[in-house]
């Protein structure tokens, strides 16, 4: 009988990361399951009939189960109906990292549960590894520079960490590739969605509308004079230039976003810069290092990770300070803070300045 330290539940997402990740661990030795999350329906590029299909055909190439949970329910009021208020507040929401935490890890480590499985694995390009000094479970980015994805699982808690494998870590995405191809795995070549999973590509701004409905308002400029209106501060994120309908003899960006008020303030490109910003719901995935410490932090997954200074305030709260001011510092988005390639601490940002 083997032991439940050696079961381990694969997320699955019919994409060759979660494919290879399954093979990986079956080389290693584990007794891998695959489990597909089928959470969305209308026009979701991330849990298809194609992706199900696609891991289902690969557990059966790796002779492996393979199990489908359909929660559309649970995915809807705590990702879809944050996306659509986040966007109504003004903000830009991240529903890959609110996914991750709140859905996808809590119900693999319930099915984990249910199926007597201690472990569950993902194909996130990042690392996890113990610290015996502080006992932390220290989440790491991946060895591929370019495609690191300690970002997305950077609001995980210790207890979530303690039971996750992440065997993308230590490869890169050409590796993964290969090793696929050798594995004959028939999703090796499958491309990967880049977008939000469950908005079909181009349509974000007819999704949001038809929840949202128009937010008629004004665009202002940086003198307070009203340069036109808007249908709604949804269709707009700090730092757009291209689709506000202006002309203006110089370029103008969204610079900020009042929900109450319902007005979209441009200005010139130096106006994005902001050297502090402000987070909220601060959590350390590694032991504090006292009340401020220096760090690289990274204002979007995009943003390469930049120096500044990690200062704790009351109410979970922190402000980092940048050497160098940020471009376009976007209410909504995660924020991530790394000493090293450790992750130290993350919150979602509140404001710049």
């Amino acid at each position: 009988m083997i032991s439940s330290q050696k079961r381990v539940v694969v997320g699955m997402s019919g994409g060759v990361d979660s494919s290879l990740t399954a093979s990986i661990l079956k080389n290693q030795g584990y007794e891998p399951t695959g489990i597909t999350l089928s959470l969305w329906a209308e026009g979701s590029r991330c849990c298809s009939e194609k992706d199900v299909l696609d891991a289902k055909k690969v557990c059966q190439t790796l002779r492996i189960p393979h199990y489908t949970i359909c929660h559309q329910s649970r995915f809807q009021r705590e990702v879809v109906d944050y996306f659509v208020n986040e966007y109504a507040r003004g903000r830009t929401p991240n529903p890959c990292v609110v996914c991750n935490e709140r859905i996808k890890f809590k119900m693999l480590l319930s099915k984990a549960m249910e199926i007597g499985t201690h472990y569950v694995a993902t194909g996130h390009y990042a690392r996890v590894e113990h610290d015996q000094e502080s006992g932390f479970l220290l989440l790491k980015r991946g060895v591929d520079e370019a495609k690191d994805q300690s970002y997305f699982l950077a609001t995980l808690p210790q207890a979530m960490l303690r039971r996750i494998l992440l065997p993308m870590g230590s490869i890169t995405k050409k590796q993964a590739r290969e090793s696929a191809r050798s594995s004959g795995l028939h999703v090796k070549d499958k491309s990967e969605s880049q977008e939000v999973c469950f908005v079909r590509e181009g349509e974000q701004e007819s999704f949001l509308e038809r929840r949202i409905g128009n937010q008629n308002g004004e665009i202002v400029g940086e003198d307070g004079e009203v340069l036109g209106r808007h249908s709604g501060i949804y269709r707009y994120t700090i730092g757009q230039r291209r689709g506000l309908g202006l002309s203006q003899r110089y370029p103008l960006y969204v610079r900020a976003l009042d929900d109450k008020e319902k007005k979209v303030f441009v200005g010139r490109e130096d106006s994005l810069l902001k050297k502090t910003v402000t987070i909220e719901g601060v959590r350390f995935l590694a032991r504090q290092k006292g009340r401020a410490v220096e760090v690289e932090a990274k204002i979007r997954y995009g943003s390469p990770p930049c120096p500044a200074k990690f200062e704790l305030l009351e109410e979970n709260r922190a402000k980092l300070t940048f050497q160098v001011p940020q471009k376009a510092v976007t209410p909504g988005q995660l924020a991530v803070a790394y000493t090293g390639d450790t992750v130290y601490a993350s919150g979602w940002i509140l404001s710049g300045q």
